[in-house]
C-alpha cells in the first residue's frame, strides 16, 4: 500500500524481511504446513527473504496488518497471490 504523490510504503515487514510476523496478525488457527516460509519446493517468494504459505483450505483465514490512511487521499493496493 503506498500513498500517492509521496510513494510512502504504509506496509512494514511486507516481504517479511524480519523472519518475523511482526507487525502481520493472522486470522483462524494456522493450518499444519501453513505459515512463513523462506523456500519450500514448488513454492517461491516475489520479493524479501520470506513468504507466507497458506495451505489452509476448509475455512477462512488469512494475514493483515493495520495502517493509517487519510479520507480524500489516494493510495495503490498491490500485492502478490500464487
Amino acid at each position: 500500500v503506498r500513498h500517492i504523490p509521496s510513494g510512502t510504503q504504509l506496509i512494514t515487514n511486507g516481504g517479511f524481511e524480519t523472519g518475523t510476523w511482526s507487525p502481520w496478525t493472522h486470522f483462524t488457527t494456522v493450518y499444519y504446513g501453513s505459515g512463513m516460509s523462506s523456500g519450500v519446493t514448488g513454492f517461491s517468494r516475489r520479493s524479501g527473504t520470506y513468504f507466507y504459505r497458506d495451505l489452509q483450505y476448509s475455512i477462512p483465514d488469512g494475514i493483515f496488518q493495520n495502517i493509517t490512511t487519510v479520507p480524500g487521499q489516494n493510495y495503490t493496493v498491490s500485492f502478490s497471490l500464487a
